[in-house]
């Protein structure tokens, strides 16, 4: 799963982008505790194939896990993030 990981200030906000491709919006999970923003996803799937006497089965799974620490000015006490599909 990649690991990209943009965060903008755009006046009074911080927007925080991360590239989870494959992974479904319901398994992410955002949280802000002690001025600590963590984003932790999960993602899994399974996959078969035939083709004549061949027949191929993949499984894929990964984790994405990333902490950021949010400036003092930030007021964590406000209402939680939260997460919106890419355009």
């Amino acid at each position: 799963m990649g690991d990209s990981l943009d965060v903008v200030v755009e006046g009074d906000n911080i927007l925080v982008h991360a590239s989870m491709p494959g992974v479904n919006p319901d398994d992410i999970d955002v949280t802000v505790k002690d001025d600590v923003l963590t984003i932790k996803a999960t993602s899994s799937t399974e996959r078969e194939h035939k083709e004549g006497n061949y027949l191929i089965k993949g499984r894929r799974a990964g984790a994405f896990h990333r902490s950021l620490r949010l400036p003092d000015t930030v007021n964590s006490d406000l209402p939680c993030p939260t997460t919106n599909r890419a355009c």
